[in-house]
This record gives structure tokens, sequence and C-alpha cells, in this order.
């Protein structure tokens, strides 16, 4: 069996080395063929390079060190790598996080029984303070919008037939790549399931300031919003009250850019509102799941299949 593992590693990428040692440790299964593609997105390849040079690697590693810096994005950098790879089981992880050592086997067994799968995340071993306890006793795959679950990217694995199928993720998302991706594979009949035993250990960001950031751009790049958005225009939130109505156009006006989309390059001037957009797409998005996806999935509800 072969299993590729891919790794986006951006211009930040001092945390990298700890990644690098967890991976070579990993508890590979018995005859798999490992191959490890670092893509550097914003990295430069001969520091990538140097730094997986300095790790002891077992024979059942296959490193390569990819220039994946033509377009920007971590998605464009998975799917540079998922395509280089010649498996038929491809995981995903991020530079700055650490994989317990049966992440990788873990994922790949729940792989038998499911198209997508994501993991088991922890915040206690390289976090500190009250954010290493927030999320800490989620228990299965994240659910967003109480629509679908999906598989967060920093901790994915999928048949190489499932990234063939979907063509990989949408890189015009800078964010949320994932919860596209995973309703995507739901929508075309796949199964997206969870890996128990497939630990992360997650970085968080340290600072107010830092996470501010991280939920600002997460919100302008919301998948579900840019489609509650695109509801509203088609015709609004037909079924709701004139009150539900009047908050919604009210959170629409409070983002100065009502174009600001989540394919577009950059945020724009409306990521400032990201906590309007959460409160905008989770009001409106009940409608456009009626609305927009009963319609365009029904011949596929059949096929659906989600197990959690």
């Amino acid at each position: 069996m072969r299993i590729a593992v891919v790794v986006p590693v951006g211009p930040v990428c001092h945390h990298l080395p700890a990644q690098l040692e967890a991976l070579a440790a990993q508890a590979v299964p018995a005859g798999a063929e490992m191959e490890l593609i670092l893509c550097c997105n914003g990295s430069a390849v001969s520091a990538v390079a140097e730094w997986a040079g300095q790790v002891a690697w077992s024979h059942a590693w296959r490193v390569r060190v990819h220039d994946a810096s033509a377009v920007r994005g971590p998605s464009y950098a998975r799917n540079a790598g998922w395509r280089l790879a010649s498996a038929e089981r491809i995981l995903f992880c991020d530079s700055d996080d650490v994989v317990s050592p049966r992440w990788a086997a873990s994922l790949t067994e729940a792989l038998d029984d499911a198209d997508v799968v994501g993991g088991e995340y922890d915040y206690m071993r390289l976090n500190h303070g009250p954010i290493a306890t927030w999320g800490q006793n989620m228990q299965g795959l994240p659910i967003k919008f109480g629509h679908l679950p999906f598989a967060p990217s920093g901790n994915l694995g999928a048949r190489r037939a499932a990234l063939d199928l979907l063509e990989g993720f949408d890189e015009s998302l800078e964010r949320c790549e994932d919860v596209d991706f995973s309703w995507r594979a739901a929508y075309a009949g796949l199964t997206v399931g969870f890996a128990a035993g497939a630990l992360l250990h997650v970085r968080r960001r340290i600072t107010l300031r830092d996470l501010y950031v991280q939920a600002r751009d997460d919100a302008s790049f919301d998948y579900v919003s840019t489609h509650a958005t695109a509801a509203m225009e088609l015709g609004g939130p037909r079924g709701l009250s004139c009150a539900s109505s009047q908050r919604l156009l009210l959170l629409f006006r409070l983002r100065p850019s009502a174009r600001c989309s989540a394919r577009s390059s950059r945020p724009g001037p409306g990521a400032r509102w990201g906590t309007c957009v959460h409160l905008r797409g989770a009001a409106t998005f009940p409608w456009y799941r009626k609305h927009e996806y009963c319609r365009n999935s029904r011949a596929n509800r059949s096929r659906l299949s989600v197990s959690l």
C-alpha cells in the first residue's frame, strides 16, 4: 500500500521541524510505502529541504520538496502535492501542528470505509492558558451552520479517486476550503467519516489580535456566507418574518463591501466585519439550504452518506 502525506508550507514555517520529527516517528502500517511531499508556498525550498534532510527517516519514507509557489494559498499547494503523489491514500496536515504516532495509520484505516475522513484534535500539548481548553472536548467532525460535518484540512485523509472526482480543493478560496471540499464530497454521494485515533496536536494563535485576525479571515472567506449572499440576491429569505428579514438586511449593510466574495484573492475592506458575516451566514443558511441545496441535490439524496 502506498500512502502520501502532503504538507503545505507557507512563509511562516519555523515550527516545521517539530512536525517533520513527528511524521518520521509514525507507526507505519506493515508493508506500507510512505511518501512525504512538502509543498513550498511562500517558503524557501532550500530551507525546507535542509530541515527535511536533518530528520532520520526510515526506509519506508520517500521525502520530496516541491516548489508550489505559482499561486498563493494552501489550496493550490495541497492540490499540487496530491497530484504529484503516486499513492491511493492521501493524507493532509499543516506545518505548524504536530501529529501523534498513530495519526497516519488511523486515517489510512478509516479510509477503508470512507472516501474522506477527518481526525481528532488536542489543544493542550502545544498551547497554554484558556486557549488550551477551548474546543478540547469536541467529539467527532465539526458541523458548519448546523448543515453537514466537514473534515478540517489540517487533519484530513482522502482516497485519490475522491480527489480526482472533486478536482481537489477550490484554489479560489484562501480559507474554509475544507468546508467546501467536504460538502462537495457529500453532495457527490461520497462518504465523509471520522477517524478515531487520528490525533493532531494543534498550535493555536497566541495573542488576542492573532485570534481575531484568524476568525475575521475565516468569516471573510466563508463558503457558506458567499452562498447566503447569492440566496438573498435570488429573491430573499422567503418564509422569514418581517423582523428577521430586517435584521438580515441590517447585517448586509453593516458590511462595507457587499460584493466581497469568498472567491476574491483578498478579503477586502469588508473583512473587518467578520463577526457580522458569520451572523449573516448563520441566519440565512436555513433558507439557503431549503431552497438551494435541496433543489440541486435531490437526485443525490438517496446516495448521501455522512458517517460520524
